[in-house]
């Protein structure tokens, strides 16, 4: 037996690139389309051939309609982790009520320039970021280790700076959107001052923001990580005058423009009761998470997008036992499981599962980091950020399992 012969006959790489390659694309991609995201990133090295199929734009879009919802974490300064994300895929097991993680965790060489980056929000499998002080925000695809840095206009004036990732399926480019206020000289600005609200945007891939006008004085933009929907970013508002009541304003991307969507009827403002509006989306719905008092939460659904009459109350969550240990300070849903049960992040601490049915918090057992984190619901994609910001220049980390072949 010749060489060649031992080599095939020993299954050496060249042999399962050439088995693979005897699928015909489409199937793969088929294939490929069913299978859990960490298992994916491993596909990837496989071969050139899955290489440029999984990496392609046709899969990255097909991907992305089917992706599912997982849990993204990021621990919070000054811990020494606080430059690590932390990836889990949840999966159900098939005739119990139980579940399983598949982690994914970005650490070995996930060197973003500025440690103490927040978790700003997630558009289309992208993820924004914002470095210390609000002077760069980052732009990445933490499943394929890219991202791209902006740095932001300078304005010593300016304060309340806030961002948002958005995208326009019109032109199919991603947008940046920065609202800020700028400083007044008039006296006394907490007891009645006026203020000046801006806006600008930036386009990914031609480096530049530009200005956006007719800005609402009261914008006080502060986005949740899941509120993108329909072209829209979407953010709750507490409006003091002419009375105190609450509103969600929105900006759509497709034409860059500020708009308003009624908030829930159902939600009663009582700053006495540290009451808070967070806006996400469920089941391609609007939706609103408020935790009441100490210990109820009502998630409301926004049935037909810009009708306040369809919202309705689609989960309550109430009467937890104080004595289970459990202090209610803050929550918000993650992910809505098929077996009837919520994945919570816990008081910035814990990662825990509600059963609708029993009433019942359990620890998931998925947070084994140190201090607090931010835990988000995060829909993973491989869209690549040279495909979608040409002309920027991209930053890439590798990992021993993601590297391409």
């Amino acid at each position: 037996m010749d060489a060649k012969k031992r080599k095939k006959a020993s299954g050496s790489p060249e042999r399962d690139e050439n088995e693979g390659t005897e699928l015909p694309p489409s199937l793969l991609m088929e294939i490929f389309l069913r299978l859990p995201i960490m298992t994916l990133g491993k596909c990837r090295c496989v071969s050139k051939t899955w290489f440029r199929i999984i990496s392609s734009p046709e899969f990255a879009k097909l991907h992305l309609s089917v992706s599912p919802t997982c849990i993204l974490i990021k621990n919070k300064p000054p811990q020494s982790e606080s430059k690590r994300l932390l990836l889990s895929q949840v999966f159900e097991v098939p005739g119990t009520k139980r579940f399983r993680f598949d982690r994914m965790n970005f650490t070995p060489r996930f060197d973003l320039p500025n440690i103490g980056f927040q978790l700003v929000n997630s558009c289309n499998g992208l993820v924004c970021l914002s470095g210390d002080k609000a002077e760069f925000i980052y732009v990445c695809n933490p499943v394929l280790g890219e991202y791209i840095t902006i740095q932001v206009p300078d304005d010593s004036d300016s304060y309340g700076r806030s961002f948002g990732l958005g995208f326009s399926s019109r032109s199919n480019i991603f947008k940046v959107l920065h609202t800020f206020s700028l400083r007044t000289e008039e006296p006394g600005l907490l007891l009645g001052g006026t203020r000046t609200s801006k806006a600008v945007i930036y386009t990914l891939g031609t480096g530049l923001w530009r200005s956006i006008e007719n800005v609402p004085d009261d914008i006080e933009f502060r986005c949740w990580f899941n509120s993108f929907l329909h072209g829209t970013l979407h953010w709750a508002t507490v409006k003091e005058k002419p009375e105190l009541c609450c509103k969600i304003t929105c900006f759509n991307f497709e034409d860059d423009l500020f708009g308003e969507i009624p908030a829930p009827p159902q939600f009663q403002l009582d700053l006495g009761t540290y009451d808070e509006l967070r806006l996400g989306v469920y089941d391609g719905c609007l939706s609103a998470c408020c935790y009441h008092g100490a210990w109820d939460i009502y998630i409301w659904v926004m049935k037909e997008y810009g009708v306040k009459e369809s919202w309705v109350t689609q989960f309550q969550i109430n009467s937890y036992d104080p004595t289970d240990g459990y202090e209610i300070e803050f929550y918000y849903p993650l992910i809505f499981l098929k077996n009837g049960e919520i994945i919570i992040s816990f008081n910035n601490e814990q990662v825990v599962s509600y059963n609708l049915k029993r009433e019942t918090l359990r620890d998931t057992g998925l947070s084994r980091t140190r201090g607090e984190f931010d835990a988000v619901g995060y829909t993973p994609c491989f869209v690549s950020l040279e495909d979608v910001a040409n002309g920027e220049q991209i930053t890439r980390y590798l990992f021993s399992n993601y590297a391409p072949p």
